[in-house]
C-alpha cells in the first residue's frame, strides 16, 4: 500500500465543480454576521482559512463574483456556474493568497469544527455557543487567534512508512487548539454528568450498560472504558456503590421504613442480597446500621470509599470531589472540570484503508493467555505460511464488561494479499476502513492495560473525538520487535474514533 496525502475533497450541489484542499486549514471560524446570514439563508456560515495554492480544482471552473462583506472589505466568491453554490471566498483584507472555503461544501465537514465564533453581536438568540470555544463580537479581534506562522492542522505529505494512510497530528500547541480541547472536555463532562444524574434518578431500574451508553451518546461497545477512565472505577462498581450509599442514608433517616422496602427501592432484588452487599461495603448489617451514632456511620462511609479507591485513584483526573472534612456528611456526587492530566504521550489520528487479513481465533480470558496464543499458535502458523514479516493486528471482539471471560473472543490477524487462500484453522476477513487514534507502546502484557487507559483517560477527552463501535486494535508492524524470553514487545495501540 502507498501513503496518500492528507486532503479534504468538496464540491457544489450539482457536481459541476469539484475541488480538493491538499492540507488541513490553518483556521476555522463560524461567522454570525448579518451579511453571511442573508447570503446563505441560515444563521451562520463556517469557513476554513487556507492558503490559496492548497485549493486545487478537480472538475469544472467556478464563476468569481465580486461581493461586499460585513468586515468592510470587498470579497470575491467562487460559485458554481450552474447551481450557484458558494464554494469559497477571497477577502481583500486577508490577501488573495488566502481562501475561506465553505466547510459545508466539503464531503466530510464533520472533521473541521470551528476554532472561534465571530460577529457574535449579531448572532441569532436561539443559537447556543459551545462553552470553551473562543467567541468575539466583531471581526478584527479574531486575528489574535490566527496561527499565522504555522498551519495548525496541516500534515505534510511524506514518503510511505507503512500501511497507514493520511497521518494527521491533531495535538497542536496553540491558543485555538487549547480552546478546542477545553470544549471537548466540557462535552465529555456534560455527557458523563447526564449518566451520573440518570443513575441517581433510576436506582430502582436495571441500569444496564447499553442503556447508560445511550444516555451518554457513546458507543455501547466502548462505554465501559470511557466510564472507568472518567470515574476511576467500573460502571458496575459505581452503580452498586451509589445504591448502597443511598440505602445507608435512607436507613439512617427513615427508621420506620422496612429494610426490604429500602433494598427494593434502590434496585436490589432481595433482602438477602442487599444485606450481603451492605455489610461488605460498610462492615455492618442494615439493621445494626440504624442503631449506630451518626459519627460512626459517617466514618464508615468515608472508609468504604477510600477502600474502593474513590479518593486516591487517578487523583489528577476527572474524579469525585475531594474528600470532605470529617463530620460534613455524604460527599456530593458532582464533577470537577478543573483538573486534567498532562498529555504525556504522542497520539496521531490516521485514516486506515480497508485491509484483507487472515486470522486465527482464541476464545477465553484476556491477558497472559493471549501472549501464549501468539507465541505457541500464531507465530508458528505465520512462519509455516511465509507471513512472518507481514504486518499483524490483535483484536479483542467482545466487551469484557458484559461478556464472561470464558466467552471472550480474540483474533490474531495478519495482512495478506488478494490471492492468499487461508486453510483451517485460519479464515479471511476484511478490517474495515476508518479513522483511528494511534499511540506507540513499548512494554509487556502487564503494562499494556495502563497504556490503553492513558489514551481513554488523558487524550480522548481533549481530542474532539469519541470512540465508535469498531473494536480497538493492537498493530504490529512487519519489523515490530518481540522478546520471547522477557515478553517485552512494541506495537501501536489503535482506538477507533469519530468526531465528537
Amino acid at each position: 500500500m502507498t501513503n496518500a496525502a492528507v486532503y479534504f475533497d468538496g464540491g457544489c450541489s450539482c457536481g459541476a465543480v469539484r475541488y480538493r484542499m491538499t492540507s488541513g486549514p490553518m483556521f476555522v471560524h463560524c461567522c454570525h454576521c448579518r451579511w453571511c446570514q442573508r447570503e446563505t439563508g441560515s444563521a451562520f456560515v463556517l469557513n476554513a482559512m487556507i492558503e490559496a495554492d492548497r485549493v486545487e480544482l478537480l472538475r469544472g471552473e467556478p464563476d468569481i463574483v465580486d461581493t461586499p462583506s460585513s468586515s468592510g472589505y470587498g470579497q470575491k466568491i467562487a460559485r458554481c456556474p450552474r447551481c450557484r453554490v458558494a464554494l469559497w471566498s477571497n477577502y481583500a483584507g486577508a490577501g488573495s493568497a488566502v481562501r475561506f472555503v465553505r466547510v459545508g461544501t466539503l464531503d466530510e465537514p464533520d472533521h473541521l469544527p470551528p476554532d472561534i465564533h465571530i460577529f457574535t453581536a449579531s448572532k441569532q438568540p436561539w443559537v447556543l455557543l459551545p462553552i470553551g470555544v473562543a467567541a468575539v463580537s466583531e471581526y478584527y479581534a479574531a486575528s489574535d487567534y490566527w496561527p499565522r506562522e504555522s498551519l495548525r492542522r496541516r500534515a505534510a505529505v511524506s514518503a510511505p512508512t507503512d500501511s497507514l494512510e493520511r497521518r494527521v497530528d491533531l495535538a497542536p500547541n496553540d491558543r485555538a487548539s487549547e480552546n478546542s480541547q477545553r470544549n471537548s472536555r466540557v462535552e465529555y463532562s456534560r455527557r458523563l454528568q447526564r449518566v451520573i444524574d440518570h443513575i441517581d434518578n433510576h436506582l430502582d431500574d436495571p441500569l444496564d450498560l447499553g442503556a447508560l451508553a445511550e444516555v451518554a451518546h457513546f458507543s455501547p461497545f466502548h462505554f465501559h472504558r470511557v466510564f472507568a477512565a472518567w470515574m476511576g472505577e467500573t460502571l458496575g462498581d459505581y452503580v452498586r456503590g451509589r445504591r448502597l450509599d443511598i440505602a445507608a442514608t435512607r436507613l439512617a433517616g427513615e427508621p420506620a421504613t422496612p429494610v426490604l422496602e429500602v433494598a427494593l427501592a434502590i434496585g436490589f432484588q432481595s433482602g438477602e442480597a442487599f444485606a450481603r452487599a451492605f455489610k461488605l461495603r460498610f462492615g455492618s448489617t442494615p439493621s445494626a446500621w440504624r442503631t449506630q451514632p451518626p459519627s460512626v456511620r459517617v466514618a464508615r462511609i468515608e472508609a468504604a470509599r477510600v477502600d474502593a479507591g474513590e479518593y486516591i485513584r487517578n487523583p489528577d483526573q476527572w474524579v469525585r470531589n475531594l474528600k470532605p472534612a470529617p463530620g460534613t456528611g455524604l460527599i456530593q456526587h458532582e464533577r470537577s472540570d478543573q483538573f486534567f492530566a498532562e498529555m504525556n504521550m504522542k497520539v496521531k489520528v490516521v485514516d486506515f484503508p480497508a485491509t484483507r487479513v487472515a486470522y486465527l481465533r482464541t476464545v477465553g480470558p484476556m491477558g497472559a493467555t493471549v501472549g501464549v496464543f501468539w507465541r505457541e499458535t500464531v507465530m508458528p502458523w505465520l512462519a509455516a505460511n511465509g507471513l512472518s514479516d507481514a504486518p499483524r493486528f490483535g483484536i479483542a471482539l467482545d466487551n469484557p464488561a458484559v461478556t464472561t471471560p470464558e466467552k471472550c473472543r480474540y483474533d490474531a490477524c495478519v495482512e495478506v494479499p488478494d490471492d492468499f487462500i487461508a486453510k483451517s484453522p485460519a479464515a479471511i476477513r476484511m478490517l474495515p476502513a476508518g479513522r483511528y487514534a494511534v499511540r506507540s507502546f513499548k512494554g509487556n502484557p502487564g503494562t499494556i492495560g495502563d497504556a490503553w487507559m492513558e489514551v481513554f483517560r488523558d487524550w480522548l477527552p481533549s481530542s474532539s473525538m469519541q470512540m465508535d463501535a469498531r473494536p480497538c486494535i493492537e498493530y504490529y508492524p512487519a519489523n515490530a520487535p518481540v522478546d520471547m524470553y522477557s515478553g517485552a514487545f512494541e506495537c501501536e495501540l489503535w482506538v477507533p474514533v469519530i468526531p465528537l
